[in-house]
């Protein structure tokens, strides 16, 4: 069973009495991670891949027979058995059931060690000297590694597809995609490709080579090839924003502009790759040629992250400079006007490879181009509830009927992809959310089979199924999905991953109540002194046992969309898809203090705070009360960072939200092994027996397949016991939290698509950097 089943707490006599001498609550503090690098230099980030294969519980990530055999180590497998499932029954505790750590600390509750200006968390914008661009000893040369990509399976060793042709182990079914365009260099390379001039970024598209044959098909050239006109059209419009002097936008360097044969293989490359994670058009009868310029040009931008070409930031920036520019104008022409579906998928578009680029000034302004976004959706009514069918019943085609489905369709796939956009935001940005689950009324998006349905007549086939189903909303969705502990029928992933979302949404909605001091005042006539009325000190939230039974809660929901997730792996053969690493994600979100670690981080990357007084710090205390007080939780978060880390190694679709994931899983993973030891300083030599549980494993493997009985022994008594990684060792060991940093570069640096990825290498680097200066 999915492992959040287990509660995180103990009665008293099961473990040692909780103190509370640690700091419980900081304030939210806007991390704006401005990690430039010194333009003259870059870091050597590139990596030999070594034997990652993490694993999870078995429900957690449902267990494939494949395990690994395309890395270094590689060794046959045949004869291992998968180890199966129990219902093991949940821990006899649960956080709701009673207050086992005050919600509020009283300000002389604090710890005495801490300095008077101990409340003052870093904040501001610092870049990193030239420094982070000499990572010394911490990654390996470039030069001497070769792209973390799978390497291909000895075929003298393990040449059978099957046990029945003979080999000693046969291949595993699904390894990570190759990507034909990706080279050392994109690798080695992790500077920001634009530089500031006088305060003004210069542009330019590079010049882009015959891309491979492998990413060109016959679907490009039937469906989606751009004809001459249409080009000609863009082009012009090219020439004319971004060629010719003007009072508005500088120039770009050249008028170098991609070909009309790459623009139509960036197009099939985003119905390969992020239309399958986020499918918001619609394939079937998306033409080219037929919708704006504006549409066609946000498409192949977002395509050509997936092209793997040699200068991918200078191609994008330039993308989205052309874009932004177009848009612009687009807006002025509509202002008087109803802004047109068009014009918001190319803004919501745009703005994903914005703000996960490189460029810092570009996500700035993505970022206050989504609340113009949000406003616009909300005034066009993308998420309001349908009053009625559009669809026509009589003297009608069938297929007048599915164009018109198909309208409805997308535009509500449009409105909640800008609601999802907007949640991300709050957790990859610490942005403020614009929109609540209030705002989800549109019906959700259907099942991705009747939305793929490439003709009338298939999608009536399919339609006629669910004639009789009641549409359910997002935020109905929710209420069933919370009390009667079901999922709605008749949506698909892309609805699993707005639930998911929306889990997220309510979670916050209920923590954000009992921060407010008045929550916790019983209304009255009588006049009170507000130092009696209301308490001092900051709130812990775990320790409120209203908000404890909430989370445990949406535990349980992430367990039912799991389960559901399950089943589709079970019929893959075990491919796992895109919605597993959110469900993931959705663990580390929920059950780890990311903000303030991502604080904590930022601030020692960026040297606002020296790595001698990280010590010191609001976050550095704040997480050793997480890790104490709520160390099941811990726990279980750690498990599944390393199956986030399992998940994006060997399945990944180079989506956006990706390189985030694995930045949050490696700070999960970096933060509690940093403080495990200082939180609990008895525990004897890790990994040695215990009187206590004499027949119980000592170790876990976080990276490796598990059943679920020895994943509630890790959650149950995991401070004991080694908690190992491959390339790592034991993470809570003196080296270890240096080496997750190193495995999380090694892991991003197959990531460098998106711009994002590589600030984060930056921060990794540096952070590895002072630590190895610390010995």
């Amino acid at each position: 069973m999915p492992t959040s089943d287990i509660r995180a707490t103990l009665s008293g006599d099961q473990g040692a009495r909780l103190n509370h001498q640690f700091q419980p609550e900081i304030p939210g503090s806007n991390i704006n991670m401005n990690m430039m690098v010194a333009h003259n230099q870059q870091l050597q980030l590139g990596f030999p891949q070594p034997y990652l294969d993490p694993a999870m519980a078995s429900t957690i990530n449902w267990l494939s027979n494949d395990l690994l055999l395309d890395t270094p180590g590689d060794r046959p497998t045949a004869d291992r058995h998968p180890p199966h499932s129990s219902q093991g029954g949940t821990i006899d505790s649960s956080l709701g059931q009673a207050s086992w750590l005050p919600p509020v600390i009283s300000a002389d509750q604090t710890s005495p060690s801490l300095p008077e200006h101990f409340y003052q968390t870093p904040s501001g914008n610092t870049s990193l000297g030239t420094d982070v661009d000499s990572p010394r000893n911490f990654p390996r040369d470039a030069a001497q590694s070769s792209p973390p990509q799978s390497r291909p399976c000895n075929a003298s060793q393990l040449s059978a597809d099957s046990y029945i042709d003979g080999g000693g182990a046969r291949l595993p079914k699904y390894r990570r995609k190759q990507d034909p365009g990706l080279r050392p260099a994109s690798l080695i390379d992790i500077r920001s490709q634009l530089h500031r001039t006088d305060g003004q970024y210069k542009f330019s598209f590079p010049t882009i080579q015959e891309l491979k044959e492998e990413t060109s098909s016959e679907k490009v050239a039937f469906n989606f090839q751009i004809e001459p006109a249409m080009y000609d059209n863009i082009y012009q419009s090219f020439i004319q924003l971004c060629c010719t002097e003007n009072f508005l936008y500088p120039k770009f360097e050249n008028n170098v502009f991609p070909s009309r044969e790459a623009l139509s293989q960036f197009i099939e490359l985003y119905f390969d790759s992020f239309q399958t994670v986020y499918p918001i058009l619609h394939g079937p009868t998306f033409n080219p040629n037929a919708c704006h310029w504006l549409l066609t040009m946000a498409v192949s931008a977002i395509g050509s992250y997936s092209a793997g070409i040699d200068e991918q930031d200078n191609c994008s920036a330039a993308f989205h400079e052309f874009l932004r520019r177009a848009i612009h104008i687009e807006k002025e022409k509509c202002r008087l006007g109803r802004t047109p579906l068009w014009l918001m998928q190319t803004i919501m578009l745009n703005c994903v490879g914005l703000l996960h680029g490189s460029n810092e000034h570009s996500r700035d302004f993505a970022l206050d181009s989504i609340g113009e976004l949000v406003n616009i959706s909300t005034r066009e009514g993308l998420l309001c509830a349908s009053t009625q069918s559009r669809l026509p019943t009589r003297d009608t085609s069938q297929d007048a009927r599915w164009a018109t489905w198909v309208e409805d369709e997308t535009r509500k796939r449009t409105g909640y992809f800008i609601w999802l956009l907007d949640c991300m935001l709050a957790y990859h940005f610490e942005g403020r959310l614009l929109l609540s689950l209030d705002d989800g009324q549109a019906p959700l998006p259907s099942d991705e089979n009747l939305w793929r349905a490439s003709s009338a007549d298939a999608w009536r086939r399919l339609y006629d199924k669910t004639t009789g189903r009641e549409e359910v909303s997002l935020y109905n969705a929710v209420l069933t999905l919370y009390i009667e502990k079901k999922l709605v029928t008749n949506i698909g992933e892309f609805g699993h991953i707005l639930l998911v979302h929306a889990l997220y949404h309510r979670m916050w909605e209920v923590g954000d109540y009992f921060r407010r001091p008045l929550s916790f005042w019983n209304p009255t006539a009588k006049k009170q002194p507000m130092e009696a009325a209301i308490p001092s000190g900051s709130v812990w939230l775990p320790g409120i046992p209203s908000y404890s039974r909430w989370r445990n809660s949406a535990c349980d929901c992430l367990d039912i969309l799991h389960w559901a997730a399950n089943s589709t792996i079970a019929k893959a053969s075990g491919l796992e898809h895109p919605t597993v690493l959110h469900l993931h994600e959705a663990r580390i979100i929920l059950l780890v203090p990311f903000r303030e670690i991502k604080t904590l981080v930022t601030s020692l990357a960026t040297e606002k705070v020296r790595w001698s007084a990280r010590q010191q710090t609001l976050e550095w205390h704040y997480i050793l009360r997480w890790i104490k007080h709520d160390q099941y939780k811990a726990r279980l978060a750690v498990i599944h960072a390393g199956a986030s880390l399992w998940h994006v190694r060997r399945y990944s679709t180079d989506a956006f939200h990706e390189p985030v994931a694995v930045f949050l899983a490696i700070l999960t993973l970096w933060a509690y092994g940093m403080c495990h030891s200082q939180v609990f300083p008895d525990i004897r030599s890790r990994g040695g027996p215990d009187e206590n549980l004499p027949s119980e494993p000592t170790f876990f493997h976080i990276d490796r397949p598990c059943d679920d009985e020895l994943v509630q022994i890790f959650v149950r008594g995991g401070q004991g016991m080694k908690g190992n990684m491959t390339g790592v060792g034991d993470i809570c060991a003196p080296e270890g939290p240096r080496r997750i940093l190193h495995v999380g570069c090694e892991t991003l640096s197959g990531l460098t698509s998106w711009g994002i990825s590589k600030r984060f290498i930056a921060i990794m680097t540096r952070l590895g950097d002072l630590m190895a200066c610390d010995k």
